[in-house]
């Protein structure tokens, strides 16, 4: 699937209320957000750019195609890709207080070098791209240590726990975006 795919699915999903960006706007950010998405994804399975690229490790289980709607999937469901928490722009009730950065709140952790975690701090693509790639990182961890996608999704929630109450509505609106071409 080629970023410019990834977009249309992003731009079909629902606007975040307080956006303020004009559709020109937005369409230029989640472009950022599909390529980072795309980038991220052939990295992560070896495959597109990155086949048969020597040095290349596959830590993402299953399909290209899988960890993009993933990605998808959880940034809207955590943040519906909203402009201000996207650029760093967090009210005090978003982002865990402030411990978490990006469109898949990412909060500090073990996976993530200090470096990575003060990159993630704008709408910009290398911020964006390390927010995917350790988002890609997070949720194949937790897809190993769970064996399922509703455990890595509810392990992506609460941190600890393959199973949650809000992980079957993710479930199934990652099924309904796998099912689209």
């Amino acid at each position: 699937m080629t970023a410019k795919a990834i977009l249309a699915l992003l731009l079909a999903l629902p606007r975040y209320s307080a956006d303020t960006e004009t559709a020109e706007q937005r369409t230029k950010r989640l472009e950022t957000v599909a390529t980072s998405i795309n980038v991220v994804s052939e990295s992560a399975t070896c495959s597109g750019r990155y086949e048969g690229k020597e040095g290349c490790k596959r830590f993402w289980p299953l399909s290209a195609k899988a960890l993009q709607r993933l990605l998808i999937t959880e940034g809207f469901f955590e943040t519906g890709f909203a402009q201000r928490v996207h650029e760093g722009h967090c009210l005090k009730h978003e982002c865990d207080g402030g411990r978490a950065r990006g469109p898949w709140q990412l909060q500090r952790n073990g996976l993530m070098p200090i470096e990575a975690w003060e990159k993630m701090t704008d709408a910009g693509e290398e911020s964006t791209r390390v927010g995917a790639f350790y988002a890609a990182r997070k949720l194949a961890q937790d897809f190993n240590a769970c064996q399922s996608m509703e455990g890595a999704i509810a392990r992506y929630a609460t941190g600890s726990s393959c199973t949650w109450s809000g992980a079957p509505a993710r479930v199934r609106f990652f099924e309904r975006l796998m099912a689209k071409d």
